[in-house]
């Protein structure tokens, strides 16, 4: 039989409202009681879609390198490491569970059961509007992602840089080559009101964005932002139709989900990945 070890387990939580207890767990630690701990592994989130459920504007940079450097002081096999990588994430919304001790003769299974647990529980509840907005950016991500460029591209590109302090808008995520290439998720399932607000925000954001460059005595590039919105959407029905055609009156461009595998290889080879 197996011998049982001692070992210490934490949740990583993304909590973003200091006065608030909502949160959401975002990663799972097991991590053997010993100087040089033979077994000391993570479970993370698969992506940060219910972090930005509750926190739209949350910097998925900064919780990328706070799973790096976990990841990695896991790796350096020291155990005084990894206690202070771990209380060092404490901040910026990310919080530390109290460590729980236990013991086990099978580490891997318990880091299992704790991936279930914490992970895999039910999802905080989100409008409508915001789910399958978050689930046609999913898309996006992973289309980027399968084309080896989403780690190039800026993400949530704050409008208030170009326009005026406090504008909520943010652009999912964007590139540039021979353009200015933005793209943003939009559900028009859900109806029109965020198609009327990103038609109203993006002239002046766009405009805000070639002021800067002027500033910046930058080269003049023209300026693109795509909505990307679900397929088979009834382009007869009134309010679809109206959508649409708010979205291009602010110099929108409009693709479907389905395009998004040709938007990410064109994405690919222009920025040479």
């Amino acid at each position: 039989m197996a011998e049982r070890r001692e070992f210490d387990s934490f949740v990583l939580q993304f909590a973003p409202y200091a006065a608030r207890t909502d949160h959401v767990s975002i990663g799972v630690v097991l991590v053997e009681r010993s100087d040089a701990p033979e077994f000391a592994e993570a479970r993370f989130v698969k992506d940060w879609r219910t972090v930005q459920c509750m926190r739209p504007d949350v910097d998925l940079d900064y919780l990328d390198s706070v799973k790096r450097e976990i990841v990695a002081a896991l790796g350096s096999g020291k155990s005084a490491r990894v206690m202070k990588v771990l209380q060092d994430s404490s901040s910026n919304g990310v919080r530390l569970s109290a460590g729980m001790p236990m013991m086990t003769d099978d580490p891997a299974a318990e880091l299992r059961f704790m991936e279930e647990q914490y992970l895999r529980a039910a999802r905080p509840r989100v409008p409508a509007e915001s789910s399958r907005r978050m689930r046609i950016l999913g898309k996006m991500q992973e289309a980027f992602e399968q084309a080896g460029v989403w780690e190039f591209m800026r993400k949530q590109i704050a409008a208030e840089l170009y326009t005026y302090r406090g504008d909520p808008l943010k652009i999912d995520c964007g590139y540039e080559n021979g353009k200015v290439k933005m793209f943003q998720a939009v559900s028009l399932a859900s109806g029109v009101d965020s198609a009327k607000v990103l038609a109203y925000s993006w002239p002046q954001m766009a405009e805000g964005v070639r002021r800067d460059r002027e500033r910046k005595r930058e080269e003049r590039k023209d300026i693109v932002l795509t909505a990307i919105v679900e397929d088979k959407l009834e382009r007869q029905e009134e309010s679809v139709e109206f959508a649409f055609a708010t979205l291009e009156s602010g110099g929108i461009e409009i693709a479907v989900e389905s395009e998004l595998g040709l938007i990410a290889e064109r994405a690919r080879q222009e920025l040479g990945a």
